[in-house]
C-alpha cells in the first residue's frame, strides 16, 4: 500500500466526480424532497473519504497510457527546471503546502479570536427562564454541556464550538415557547455535530485550495444543514407545533439586524441573512415532511451509502499512469548485448 503521484491524480478525479454528482442532485429540489438531505451528505462524505485516502494497493491494476499523457507527465513530474533543479511538480507542491499552511493558520487565529470574543458575552445560565427552558430541552435528549450567552452585538441566534460549545442569543425578551424553539434548534445542531462538519469542510478547502471542485462542498452547505436540523427538530411535532416553530423563526427574522458573529464557516445560525428563498425551501420541507416519508428516505439513504462504498471500492481497482519507452541511445547498447547473447546460443 502506497501513495504515488498517479494514485493521487486518480483520487482527485474520482472525488471530484462524486462532488459534482452530489452538487447536481443538491440543486434539484425534487430530489431533496423525495430522498432527503442525508443522501447528499453521504455523497459528500464518500467524496471526502476518497480524496483523503489516495492509496494504491497491491491489487490495483495499472492502466498504462502513452502519447500526449506521457509527454505531459514527463514535463511536469520528471523534467527539472534549472537552476533550482526541481521539477514543476515539486515546485507546485511547495506552493501548495505554503498556501495551505497560511490558510489554516489564518483560520485558527480567527477562530480563537471569535472564541475569545464569545467569552466576553454575558452568561444566561443564572436566569430562571433560560435555565428552566434549557433543562426542559435536555430532559428527553442526550445531555451535552452548552453555555448560553447573550449579547447586544448580535441579532441572530447562533451556535459555535466543537468541544466548548456555546449558544449566543440577542439580548432581547422571548416568550418561553420562542426561547424553547430557538435553543432547541441550536442544541440540535450540536447533537448533529454540524459545527464540526462545517469546520472540517472549511479545513478541507484550505488543504485542497487549488481544486475549484472542492468549493462546491461549501456552497449550499448551510442550507443542507439547516434543513436537516429543521427536520430533526420537527420530526415528531404536530402540525400546530410545526407552525409555531416556523412562526418563531419568522419573528426572529423580523427583529434581526445586520450584526452577527463572524466566521460563518464554524457557526450555525437560526437562519442566514438575505436568504428568503432558502427559508421558503426550509419551510416547505418542514410542512411536507411526515414520519412515514422519513422512514423511506432513511431506507434510500442506506442504499445510497452501500452504493457509494461500492463505487469508492471499485475506484481503487485501477490507476492510470503513462507508458514510457527507453530513449534510443539507451536502447542501442541493450540491443547489442541481446544480439551477442543470441549469437552465443546459436
Amino acid at each position: 500500500m502506497q501513495i504515488t503521484f498517479f494514485s493521487f491524480i486518480v483520487s482527485i478525479f474520482c472525488s471530484s466526480v462524486l462532488i459534482i454528482i452530489a452538487y447536481i442532485f443538491r440543486r434539484q429540489e425534487a430530489f431533496i424532497r423525495s430522498f432527503g438531505v442525508s443522501t447528499i451528505l453521504i455523497l459528500y462524505l464518500t467524496a471526502l473519504t476518497r480524496l483523503l485516502v489516495p492509496f494504491e494497493f497491491p491489487f490495483t491494476y495499472e492502466v498504462e497510457v502513452e502519447g500526449v499523457v506521457s509527454h505531459i507527465v514527463k514535463t511536469i513530474y520528471l523534467d527539472q527546471i534549472e537552476p533550482v533543479s526541481l521539477s514543476i511538480a515539486k515546485i507546485l507542491c511547495i506552493i501548495w503546502v505554503d498556501v495551505m499552511v497560511l490558510r489554516i493558520v489564518s483560520f485558527i487565529y480567527r477562530y480563537c479570536k471569535v472564541k475569545k470574543e464569545v467569552k466576553m458575552y454575558k452568561k444566561c445560565e443564572d436566569d430562571d427562564q433560560y435555565s428552566r427552558v434549557f433543562n426542559k430541552i435536555q430532559k428527553d435528549r442526550k445531555v451535552i454541556k452548552v453555555d448560553i450567552r447573550c449579547s447586544d452585538s448580535i441579532h441572530i441566534p447562533v451556535g459555535i464550538g466543537v468541544f466548548k460549545r456555546a449558544i449566543i442569543l440577542p439580548d432581547e425578551d422571548y416568550s418561553d415557547l420562542e426561547l424553547e424553539y430557538i435553543l432547541l434548534h441550536e442544541y440540535t445542531h450540536f447533537l448533529n455535530r454540524d459545527p464540526l462538519v462545517k469546520m472540517l469542510v472549511y479545513l478541507f478547502c484550505c488543504i485542497y485550495w487549488w481544486n475549484p471542485i472542492v468549493y462546491l462542498l461549501k456552497k449550499d452547505l448551510d442550507k443542507i444543514l439547516e434543513i436537516k436540523c429543521d427536520l430533526c427538530v420537527t420530526e415528531m411535532m404536530k402540525k400546530t407545533d410545526k407552525a409555531a416553530y416556523l412562526t418563531t423563526i419568522l419573528n426572529v427574522l423580523k427583529k434581526s439586524g445586520n450584526k452577527s458573529i463572524q466566521m460563518k464557516d464554524v457557526t450555525t445560525a437560526l437562519f442566514q441573512r438575505n436568504s428568503n428563498l432558502e427559508l421558503v425551501e426550509r419551510f416547505a420541507m418542514v410542512v411536507e415532511s411526515s414520519h412515514q416519508n422519513a422512514e423511506s428516505k432513511t431506507s434510500f439513504s442506506g442504499r445510497v451509502l452501500l452504493l457509494s462504498i461500492l463505487v469508492m471500492g471499485l475506484s481503487y481497482l485501477f490507476v492510470v499512469q503513462p507508458l514510457y519507452h527507453p530513449p534510443a541511445d539507451q536502447m542501442k547498447p541493450t540491443m547489442k548485448l541481446m544480439n551477442l547473447i543470441l549469437r552465443i546460443r546459436i
